[in-house]
Protein backbone atom coordinates (compact mmCIF):
# COMPACT_ATOMS: atom_id res chain seq x y z
CA UNK A 1 0.00 0.00 0.00
CA UNK A 2 0.97 3.64 -0.66
CA UNK A 3 2.19 5.46 1.83
CA UNK A 4 0.19 9.12 2.24
CA UNK A 5 1.51 12.08 2.94
CA UNK A 6 -1.39 13.55 4.99
CA UNK A 7 -1.10 10.69 7.63
CA UNK A 8 3.14 10.79 7.80
CA UNK A 9 3.96 8.50 5.46
CA UNK A 10 1.31 5.97 6.93
CA UNK A 11 -0.30 3.35 4.98
CA UNK A 12 -4.27 2.56 4.96
CA UNK A 13 -3.03 -0.62 6.72
CA UNK A 14 -1.37 1.18 9.02
CA UNK A 15 -3.72 3.44 10.04
CA UNK A 16 -6.45 0.82 10.45
CA UNK A 17 -3.94 -1.00 13.14
CA UNK A 18 -3.52 1.97 14.88
CA UNK A 19 -7.22 2.08 15.20
CA UNK A 20 -8.06 5.30 12.76
CA UNK A 21 -10.55 3.50 10.75
CA UNK A 22 -12.98 6.65 10.69
CA UNK A 23 -9.45 8.51 9.08
CA UNK A 24 -9.50 6.11 6.52
CA UNK A 25 -13.39 5.94 6.46
CA UNK A 26 -12.95 9.98 5.39
CA UNK A 27 -9.76 9.49 3.15
CA UNK A 28 -11.95 6.53 1.24
CA UNK A 29 -15.55 8.46 0.71
CA UNK A 30 -13.68 11.88 -0.21
CA UNK A 31 -11.70 9.52 -3.19
CA UNK A 32 -14.74 7.89 -3.84
CA UNK A 33 -16.87 10.89 -4.35
CA UNK A 34 -13.97 12.27 -6.86
CA UNK A 35 -13.61 8.65 -8.83
CA UNK A 36 -18.01 8.88 -9.09
CA UNK A 37 -17.87 12.04 -10.09
CA UNK A 38 -15.31 11.52 -12.37
CA UNK A 39 -16.94 8.60 -13.52
CA UNK A 40 -20.51 10.23 -14.76
CA UNK A 41 -18.34 13.07 -16.21
CA UNK A 42 -16.21 11.04 -18.27
CA UNK A 43 -19.26 8.78 -19.01
CA UNK A 44 -17.12 6.04 -17.82
CA UNK A 45 -19.16 2.72 -17.21
CA UNK A 46 -17.09 1.60 -14.20
CA UNK A 47 -15.76 3.24 -11.10
CA UNK A 48 -12.97 2.11 -9.17
CA UNK A 49 -13.06 -0.67 -6.62
CA UNK A 50 -12.66 0.68 -3.29
CA UNK A 51 -14.69 -1.99 -1.76
CA UNK A 52 -11.97 -4.18 -2.46
CA UNK A 53 -9.90 -2.66 0.67
CA UNK A 54 -13.59 -1.82 2.43
CA UNK A 55 -13.74 -5.45 2.88
CA UNK A 56 -10.34 -6.25 3.94
CA UNK A 57 -10.25 -3.54 6.94
CA UNK A 58 -13.70 -4.07 7.98
CA UNK A 59 -15.32 -0.87 6.73
CA UNK A 60 -18.90 -0.73 4.78
CA UNK A 61 -19.41 -1.15 1.38
CA UNK A 62 -19.34 2.23 -0.84
CA UNK A 63 -22.12 3.54 -2.78
CA UNK A 64 -20.54 5.07 -5.03
CA UNK A 65 -18.49 1.54 -6.11
CA UNK A 66 -20.29 0.52 -9.77
CA UNK A 67 -22.08 -3.52 -8.86
CA UNK A 68 -21.71 -2.81 -5.32
CA UNK A 69 -21.21 -5.66 -3.42
CA UNK A 70 -21.37 -8.06 -6.77
CA UNK A 71 -18.11 -6.04 -7.29
CA UNK A 72 -15.44 -8.26 -7.79
CA UNK A 73 -12.17 -7.41 -8.55
CA UNK A 74 -8.46 -8.95 -9.38
CA UNK A 75 -5.21 -8.48 -10.29
CA UNK A 76 -4.02 -9.34 -13.63
CA UNK A 77 -0.40 -10.36 -14.55
CA UNK A 78 0.96 -9.12 -17.68
CA UNK A 79 4.18 -9.85 -19.41
CA UNK A 80 5.90 -7.74 -21.29
CA UNK A 81 5.93 -7.34 -24.94
CA UNK A 82 7.81 -5.26 -27.89
CA UNK A 83 4.00 -2.70 -28.27
CA UNK A 84 5.05 -1.99 -24.48
CA UNK A 85 8.08 -1.34 -25.17
CA UNK A 86 8.17 0.84 -27.46
CA UNK A 87 5.01 2.49 -25.25
CA UNK A 88 7.48 2.82 -22.45
CA UNK A 89 9.74 4.66 -24.39
CA UNK A 90 7.59 7.29 -25.33
CA UNK A 91 7.08 7.59 -21.50
CA UNK A 92 3.53 5.98 -21.99
CA UNK A 93 1.90 4.65 -18.56
CA UNK A 94 0.80 0.97 -19.19
CA UNK A 95 -2.25 1.31 -17.61
CA UNK A 96 -3.12 3.33 -21.06
CA UNK A 97 -2.96 0.26 -22.93
CA UNK A 98 -5.65 -1.19 -21.01
CA UNK A 99 -8.27 1.60 -21.08
CA UNK A 100 -10.76 2.42 -23.88
CA UNK A 101 -8.30 5.28 -24.89
CA UNK A 102 -5.29 3.85 -24.39
CA UNK A 103 -3.84 3.17 -27.52
CA UNK A 104 -5.58 5.30 -29.41
CA UNK A 105 -3.54 8.35 -27.07
CA UNK A 106 -0.37 6.71 -27.58
CA UNK A 107 -0.62 5.90 -31.61
CA UNK A 108 -1.47 9.44 -31.89
CA UNK A 109 1.69 10.76 -29.43
CA UNK A 110 3.84 8.51 -31.35
CA UNK A 111 2.54 9.53 -34.96
CA UNK A 112 3.18 13.33 -33.88
CA UNK A 113 6.63 12.96 -32.53
CA UNK A 114 8.44 10.15 -34.39
CA UNK A 115 11.20 12.10 -36.13
CA UNK A 116 11.74 14.89 -33.52
CA UNK A 117 14.46 14.96 -31.22
CA UNK A 118 14.30 15.49 -28.04
CA UNK A 119 14.93 19.75 -26.89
Amino acid sequence: HTPQEEWDGKTVMQMVEQGKKEEVERWLQEREYISFMNAERLECPVTVDFNTIRRKFGLPLSPFVTLGEKRQTRLLEKQRTDEMEQYEQYDMPLEWMDSFFGKDIAEFFIEKTRGKSEA
